[in-house]
């Protein structure tokens, strides 16, 4: 360990030697030098004394070697420097920081790679703008690294840069030969497929940071290069699952799902759709698909409508959802991603709703004979959770929402359950409360959701949940819920109620006391327990 000036001589002499062995001594004894116990500030000053002693530029011909020994060795030193150097400042007055940047981003070892990019992830934007010829190549051969942990540092420099206004315009507009039209040269299916979808995956992160980086993506172009490598790529499964999952990022990541629509308007919707009616036979795909829909159908209203006003999913899919898929008993999953795909479809828009199930009364029973006939089983949670989107959906007007009430109550009038039916006139409130008391936690999620679309609605409010002589009782005891979720999903249906009430003060006619227990609960949140005093406080409150 260096003890004297006349030590870090010797070391000197060894680093720039060019033997061996005499090279790996002499980093060895570093490396246990800048090891030393200590704090922050003698960590500095041991740094300090090193390099006054031995120049930055005595360790670069360290990292020409093949030895991987050497390697960590020198790696470990010389990235003990840089962590106590301002790089900034370094490459301002240093050469040789710039010097070692610029070898080592191309260095065949992935460890001098690594070293190279984390100093560049400590870079300001100005430092990075004062020479973007080398930084931004640096960023775009990070992008294709073999090593993931050098892309994914090259992925979180440039979403930085990006957001910015400053770093938009530099890599957008000022310099976008130099990193964003590079990358985009690595889309086409004849180029690298891992490098192309880092590429797609870099654009999705970057087209949610904000209005301007959306913008900046889509005047590249990427929308249009992504419809048409999609369609280029139909025929290779594998490509095609991929593209799909790009195809959802690009709806649900970006900003403000604008993505959704640019990806409408280059028909890409379109193709997705050809691409589910070529495979109906394909489990897998078909299967994925259907989930993607589900996934995306919020994204923007109106997305699987077309021109002309028609549905843009096949009319072969509809009919094979329903009689197909929804009663296929000996294939759970079918039937559970026919469910959800359904409710997601309709909860979407008023003319999905109208064309799936509110036009054809046998599609409609078909879909909610699942209330009563799954009870506490993953299809009756699907089914639940399903139904209550579409009544809660602030794009489905009450009128919809209560003719598919109706049409469910109506049915479940024709059962003949006695120890279900039994406490109040609205049947679809036994049903609910009667299935709520399950011990699977799953599925008391799931009824929540769906009180909480009735709940959403006053006239549903009116007519059925007040009609259940128990439901307030049960529904503000706080001893029901067997773990967090549950109460939150409680919580929020409570939530819910009180908000519909609160806005139509006088056409609930719910009692007042039960609207005084209600913000009681919410007072007092999901967890804690109700006390006497925030009672009182809640009644004073509502009677003054």
């Amino acid at each position: 360990m260096p003890a004297t000036t006349t030590d870090f001589v010797q070391l000197k002499t060894w680093l720039e030697g060019g033997k061996k062995a005499n090279i790996i001594k002499a980093l060895e004894t570093l490396q246990a030098y800048l090891i030393q116990q200590g704090d922050a500030r003698a960590a500095r000053e041991r740094v300090q004394t090193l390099t006054t002693n031995i120049p930055i530029q005595s360790f670069l011909p360290c990292f020409d070697t093949k030895s991987l020994e050497q390697l960590q060795l020198i790696v470990f030193v010389f990235g003990k420097i840089m962590e106590e150097t301002d790089v900034n400042q370094a490459l301002l007055v240093d050469p040789i920081v710039g010097q070692f940047l610029a070898q080592g981003y191309k260095h065949p070892f992935e460890i001098v790679r690594r070293l190279t990019i984390n100093q560049v992830a400590r870079c300001t934007l100005q430092t990075l703008m004062a020479n973007p010829e080398l930084f931004l190549d640096i960023l775009y051969s990070g992008m294709l690294d073999p090593e993931i942990s050098v892309e994914k540092v090259a992925v979180k420099i440039i979403t930085n840069i990006a957001s910015t206004l400053d770093g938009i315009d530099a890599i957008f507009y000022k310099h976008k030969a130099l990193l964003v039209d590079k990358l985009l040269g690595e889309l086409p299916k004849s180029g690298n497929e891992i490098n192309r979808f880092r590429v797609y995956e870099l654009m999705t992160t970057l087209c949610g940071l904000s209005q301007e980086a959306f913008d900046a993506v889509s005047n590249i172009g990427l929308f249009k290069l992504f419809n048409n490598d999609f369609k280029n790529s139909k025929d290779d499964i594998l490509s095609i699952l991929n593209f799909l999952e790009i195809f959802k990022a690009l709806c649900l990541q970006s900003f403000k799902k604008q993505g959704a629509n640019s990806l409408k308007e280059e028909g890409s919707f379109d193709l997705l759709m050809a691409i589910l009616n070529d495979n109906q036979e394909d489990q897998l795909t078909y299967t994925f698909i259907l989930n993607l829909i589900a996934d995306i159908s919020d994204a923007a209203e109106n997305l699987f409508f077309g021109e002309e006003s028609k549905l843009s999913v096949p009319p072969s899919i509809i009919l094979k959802l329903f009689n197909e898929d929804l009663s296929n008993t000996f294939n759970k999953e079918s039937q559970i991603v026919a469910i959800s795909v359904i409710g997601a479809l309709c909860k979407s828009s008023v003319k999905n709703l109208d064309f799936i199930l509110l036009g054809d009364e046998e599609k409609l029973s078909k879909y909610l004979v699942f209330y009563a006939d799954s009870i506490n089983d993953q299809i009756a949670q699907a089914f639940y959770h399903s139904l209550g989107s579409i009544l809660e959906s602030p794009r489905i007007d009450d009128e919809r929402a209560e003719k598919i009430v109706n049409v469910l109550e109506s049915m479940l009038k024709k059962r003949i359950e006695p120890s279900i039916t039994k406490p109040s006139n609205s049947y679809i409130m036994n049903y609910a409360m009667y299935n709520l008391r399950a011990p699977f936690s799953d599925v008391r999620c799931a009824i929540y959701h769906f009180l909480k679309g009735l709940c959403s609605r006053i006239n549903l409010v009116k007519n059925h949940v007040n009609a259940h002589s128990e439901f307030f009782d049960y529904i503000i005891d706080r001893n029901t819920e067997p773990n967090k979720e549950t109460k939150e999903w409680k919580f929020n249906t409570i939530e819910v109620l009180h908000k519909t009430i609160q806005t139509h003060p006088h056409a609930s006619g719910v009692d007042a006391k039960h609207i005084i227990n209600l913000k009681t609960y919410l007072l007092r949140g999901a967890y804690i327990g109700d006390k006497k005093e925030v009672q009182a406080i809640v009644a004073t409150e509502s009677f003054e």
